[in-house]
Order: structure tokens, then C-alpha cells, then sequence
């Protein structure tokens, strides 16, 4: 194991010899597993871990904050797009009660000689049509 190395030496893992560079005296350098290697528990190695990990979450919700809107800017457009929704029902609404045909459309000579071509009793007569109201 890590630990089985005697001090100054380079740790060992199993049957092999690991080179762990170190860095010069005064700096901090090195790749990760050497400075892991470097520590003499795993309650110094479990601190420096927790040390890590605080600072990537630290960075990661940072980058999200700095990414998330404003709530007060979302509700605010959230409250203009139901007033514009409110604004366009009420247009339809009006629309709505504006006839669809013209006064003299139903007295139209082209609608009463459709009326009157539908209702003779030959077509009325034959199969698939549906009955007439007045009959």
C-alpha cells in the first residue's frame, strides 16, 4: 500500500514503484495523485478532497447564478404576455359578435335556388341523406 513506503521514498502500489514528482520546495505543484500520494493519513487526504470539492462547487453554482435570470424580470414579462393573451381575447370575443353573413344573404336568389334544388323530393329520397327538420 501507499502507506508501506518509508519515508522520502517513492510510495509503492502493490509490486510496482510509482515515480511521483514533487514539487520544489515552496510551491505547489504536481499532478493530483502525487500530491495524494504525499499525504501521511486519510484524514489529511479526506480534508484536502472536501478542500476540492468545496471549491468546484463554489465555481459550478457561481457559472449557474451568473446564467440564471432575474425573477423579478421573468415576472414581470410573465405578467405582460397575460395581459397581451387578455388584451387579444378581448378582441375576439368582439369579433365574435359581429355577424358572419350579410342581412340579405338567406334572401339571395343563388342561397333559395340551392335551398329549393335540396329539397326536391327525388333527392331527398335517396339513400345515405339524412331527413329533413320540417318533414
Amino acid at each position: 500500500h501507499v502507506g508501506d513506503s518509508p519515508p522520502g521514498a517513492a510510495p509503492r502500489l502493490g509490486s510496482r514503484r510509482i515515480a511521483v514528482r514533487r514539487a520544489a520546495p515552496g510551491r505547489a505543484g504536481g499532478c493530483l495523485f502525487a500530491r495524494a500520494c504525499a499525504f501521511h493519513s486519510v484524514r489529511a487526504f479526506a480534508s484536502f478532497v472536501r478542500s476540492a470539492m468545496s471549491f468546484i462547487t463554489e465555481f459550478v453554482r457561481n457559472v449557474i447564478e451568473r446564467n440564471m435570470e432575474d425573477p423579478r424580470e421573468r415576472e414581470a414579462r410573465a405578467a405582460e404576455r397575460l395581459e397581451r393573451i387578455g388584451k387579444d381575447c378581448e378582441r375576439l370575443k368582439e369579433q365574435w359578435e359581429q355577424p358572419t353573413k350579410v342581412d340579405s344573404f338567406w334572401k339571395s336568389a343563388r342561397t333559395t335556388a340551392k335551398h329549393a334544388f335540396a329539397s326536391q323530393s327525388m333527392l331527398r329520397n335517396m339513400p345515405g341523406r339524412q331527413e329533413s327538420i320540417d318533414s
